[in-house]
C-alpha cells in the first residue's frame, strides 16, 4: 500500500512538471505592454528616455525610428540609419532591453547573441 501511494505521488509530481506548454517558442508580447515612456534605471543615464508608440515608432534619447515585432519577444528596430534586433522582457513597470548581436562571420541562420542590456522603469 505504501509503495503504491509513493508511486502515485511520483507520477503526479512528474505530470505536474510536464504540464507546461509544449511550444518551445517564447510567448509573444502584447504590443500594449511596451507602448509608453520608459526611463533608464542607470543613474548615469537618468535623462535617457525610451518611448514606444502604438503606431510602430520609437524614440530613444534624440534618435527616432520604427519598430516591429518579429518573433516572440524580439523586435526589429530601425533607428539612426541602422537596424538592430532587441529582446524585450516586460514585468509590470519594468522593461529590460537586450540588444542582440550577430557577428559578421556567422552564417545567416545563426541566432544572434545577447549584447548590451538596458533596464528601464515605466515613466510616470
Amino acid at each position: 500500500m505504501l509503495l503504491r501511494n509513493w508511486c502515485l505521488v511520483v507520477i503526479v509530481c512528474f505530470l505536474a512538471g510536464c504540464g507546461g506548454s509544449s511550444n518551445s517558442q517564447p510567448e509573444k508580447l502584447d504590443v500594449t505592454s511596451v507602448v509608453g515612456k520608459w526611463k533608464n534605471e542607470d543613474p548615469s543615464k537618468a535623462d535617457d528616455i525610451l518611448e514606444f508608440k502604438a503606431d510602430g515608432t520609437v524614440t530613444w534619447g534624440q534618435a527616432s525610428g520604427s519598430y516591429k515585432f518579429v518573433e516572440g519577444t524580439t523586435i526589429e528596430v530601425s533607428m539612426g540609419g541602422k537596424t538592430e534586433q532587441w529582446q524585450l522582457t516586460v514585468g509590470g513597470d519594468n522593461l529590460t532591453v537586450t540588444k542582440l548581436v550577430k557577428m559578421p562571420d556567422q552564417p545567416k541562420d545563426t541566432p544572434a547573441s545577447p549584447g548590451e542590456v538596458n533596464n528601464f522603469t515605466r515613466a510616470k
